[in-house]
Order: C-alpha cells, then structure tokens, then sequence
C-alpha cells in the first residue's frame, strides 16, 4: 500500500525527534545493565543487504544501531531510533518468514496497517516474526500506537528463535513452538 507524502514527512519528523535521544549501545550491554554486562546477555545482529542499506542509513538505521539484545528475562529491539522492548514471556511465536519485496522492508521502521505489526527489516531474504502476548509499544515515541507482532531480519533467525526459547516445529517448516 501506498503511502502520502505527509506520513511519511511526519515519520521523518518523529525519527529526528527520536534520534536526538538515542545512542547506540556496546556489544553485549542493555539499557537495563546500565553499560554492564551480563553472562545472559546476547546480542543478535541485523542482516544487511546492499539494496536496502541505502534506504536505511537516511533513517540511522546501520549495522551500529541494529540489534536485538537478549538478556534475563527481556528483549529489546534497537532499529535506529526506534526501540521495542518486552519481557520474554509476552512473546508466544516465532515464524521464519520471507522473501520480502524491496519497497516493503528499505527505509524506516515499518507499521502494517493490516495488522498493526511492526517490521525493522534490513533485507529482503529472510527474518523471524515475533507474535506477542499483549501488544507492545515501539514505532511512536508516545506508545500510542501499539504493535500485536514484530518481524526482524537478524543475521541468524533461527539462533534468535532458540535464545527465546524456541524449538523447530515438526509440523511446519520454518515455525517455532515454545519449548517445554
């Protein structure tokens, strides 16, 4: 779906609102250790692809400040200036999804006005969609808007799928059962 000019001049707006707040954090840190690292903590990076990089770095996204952290008992999602945070025991599925088409994963933080998901997509091969609990907040700096699903084009999907606790489904490929 096409979107006007003012949304995207008002998404323009908000990521520089947001990016004067937001500073990218040490390998293996989180906002919640305060610069401290801990032995749970791991860090998954982003998967880049030449075609959408382009588009990303015009909204600070880059390899510096994309990354998903896993620590103790949270997840947090740094996309640029956008950041998702919930606890680990909100999110209940994972599926690997993709291909993606370019013009629906290059530039910003992308919301799904079908859906209300929210994409951090940094290529067009593969990612991992999250399915939570109760939606969280994480495209709008208020909370206004508030997510159901996230989808993230981590280097190592599968990897990420097992840190949260994930096992591979014998029943369909590519989706991800809680392990018991």
């Amino acid at each position: 779906m096409y979107v006007g000019g003012g949304l995207v001049l008002l998404v323009l707006i908000i990521v520089l609102i947001v990016r004067r707040r937001h500073k990218a954090l040490p390998i293996g840190t989180s906002e919640k250790s305060r610069g401290q690292r801990t032995a749970m903590t791991q860090r998954f990076d982003f998967d880049f692809s030449r075609d959408v990089q382009r588009w990303n770095r015009l909204f600070a996204v880059n390899s510096r400040s994309a990354y998903l952290l896993v620590d103790d008992g949270d997840l947090i999602a740094h996309f640029g200036p956008w950041t998702l945070t919930t606890t680990l025991n909100n999110i209940v599925d994972a599926t690997i999804t993709g291909p993606y088409r370019l013009w629906r994963v290059a530039g910003p933080a992308r919301l799904s006005f079908a859906d209300r998901g929210l994409t951090f997509a940094t290529t067009t091969r593969t990612g991992l969609c999250l399915t939570f609990r109760s939606p969280v907040p994480g495209i709008d700096p208020l909370g206004i808007f508030r997510h159901p699903n996230l989808t993230v084009t981590v280097k190592d999907p599968t990897a990420l799928a097992e840190a949260l606790g994930f096992t591979e489904s014998s029943t369909t490929t590519g989706h991800y059962a809680l392990s018991v």
